[in-house]
């Protein structure tokens, strides 16, 4: 009998294991920085996603700057929002 956890070398690709990833951190922040980092986000939401995919765009592979961090630097010119927030 062929053991059912066995998979072929070849089959082994980004998406195979960003697909792994995600059964095993389902719902976990971390898939965020997975697929923000292997520049899958925005495919793969619009593919699985159909509540998100629609709207998702390029920009979404970088978060907005918290309004309360921007207030508290003191050097205010040094660090700006992500330019798609502002």
């Amino acid at each position: 009998m062929a053991d059912p956890y066995l998979v072929a070398a070849e089959a082994v690709t980004l998406d195979f294991m960003l697909d792994e990833r995600a059964r095993e951190l389902a719902g976990g922040q971390l898939r965020w920085f997975d697929l923000k980092h292997t520049k899958k986000l925005v495919e793969r939401v619009r593919a699985n996603n159909p509540e998100a995919g629609a709207s998702i765009q390029d920009y979404h592979t970088v978060r907005p700057i918290p309004q309360r961090q921007l207030d508290a630097i003191t050097n205010k010119g040094a660090i700006l929002q992500n330019r798609e927030y502002r």
